[in-house]
């Protein structure tokens, strides 16, 4: 049955020819399919006359009224039922079944996760962050703030330095560079202190809280980052993989954009990438007066991830020396293997190279096992 009379407009007879419902109507039976044009009646009780009038609510503000004509009648699964056709009814009815039937649409599984996941959103999002510190939210804003007017004005300035000669683009940009990396440096330090000021006394739940706040309010931001967004959502499944090592070392500047590198070489520069940088020097200096007190000595670099400390080493000395390079990580030791390939064939240093895909779990569960596969280590 077509619920639409010959007259409703085209658009509306494709969009809205029938809607499986349930409806009571008190005295009638129930309306299992709906349109603009008319209804089909789930009854027992089929009317005697011809011409019906119908009342019914859609929801519990929106009733229907109109007069209809029965246009036909068939079994129905619960009894018998009879499609009814309107002859007048009123505009806001007809707005009523319209609306009814426009926002009722049955929708797959996936359209109705969405609409339950905005509906959620919806509920919760007023309270979500109503504990947060009004003065943690002020930091947060005038810190955010300046990250998009500094962005904001680096692609300005990448837009007009474009025009120029590639050598003299370069210089511009790198010069460009030096002085926003360090102003925005100076600008991360005075946030992190105003905010570790806000939350010294915090509860756990507490940090846990203005932590998803700071990351809400800042992750677009600090994304445009490849060191941090690589921190963030851990491609190869952990935190500090040899990617993120050799960003830290090499990369600091790294990204498409002035924009990027920028970004990208503040968050390189905090205390924690310092640390990583002089660590690989540290070992370095310590494996390097290793080889001047013995003769070919065995160093073991465990969870070694890019073994920077030995690319430096090559690159100081020629001593001979057997380096036992130990990680989870395949992908790490295969990086590692093309890298210290390419330092040695290069530097011409003298070294045996063993790489090893190993855990540090097991060395701390089996260290009696591992005895007998290593020799001693200077």
């Amino acid at each position: 049955m077509e619920l639409f009379s010959i007259h409703s407009n085209p658009s509306e007879r494709r969009a809205f020819l029938r809607k499986k419902c349930d409806i009571p109507v008190m005295g009638l039976g129930t309306i299992r399919d709906i349109g603009l044009g008319g209804l089909y009646l789930e009854t027992s009780i089929v009317p005697k006359s011809q011409d019906v009038a119908v009342v019914f609510e859609l929801d519990s503000d929106k009733t229907v009224i109109a007069n209809a004509v029965v246009v036909n009648q068939r079994g129905a699964n619960s009894g018998s039922g009879c499609g009814l056709k309107f002859v007048s009814i009123d505009v806001n009815s007809r707005v009523h079944i319209l609306n009814y039937v426009n926002e009722r649409t049955e929708r797959s599984s996936v359209e109705e996760d969405v609409r339950s996941s905005l509906d959620q959103f919806l509920k919760s999002w007023p309270d979500q962050y109503s504990l947060v510190s009004t003065e943690f939210k002020r930091e947060i804003a005038d810190f955010r703030l300046y990250l998009n007017q500094l962005k904001t004005a680096l692609i300005r300035e990448e837009r007009k330095l474009s025009v120029l000669p590639t050598a003299d683009k370069i210089k511009a940009c790198e010069s460009v560079i030096e002085f926003h990396e360090k102003d925005l440096q100076e600008k991360v330090h005075l946030m992190i202190l105003a905010v570790n000021e806000v939350i010294k006394d915090f509860s756990e739940t507490e940090h846990e809280l203005h932590r998803s706040y700071f990351q809400e309010q800042l992750l677009d931001f600090t994304n445009d980052s490849e060191f941090f967004n690589r921190a963030m959502h851990k491609p190869l499944g952990y935190a500090g993989d040899y990617m993120m090592m050799e960003i830290l070392y090499h990369g600091t500047r790294q990204g498409e954009t002035l924009w990027h590198k920028v970004i990208n070489s503040c968050l390189t520069s905090l205390p924690m990438g310092d640390g990583v940088r002089n660590r690989a020097w540290y070992l370095s200096n310590k494996i390097l007066k290793t080889l001047e007190s013995r003769l070919s000595p065995d160093i073991m670099s465990l969870a070694c991830g890019p073994c920077s400390e030995v690319e430096i080493v090559f690159e100081k000395s020629p001593s001979k020396g057997n380096y036992y390079l130990v990680d989870q990580d395949k992908e790490a030791l295969q990086h590692a293997q093309n890298k210290l390939a390419r330092a040695q064939f290069k530097t011409k240093a003298v070294a045996t190279l063993d790489f090893r895909n190993d855990s540090v779990k097991r060395f701390l569960k089996d260290s009696k096992g591992i005895i007998d596969e290593y020799p001693k280590m200077d």
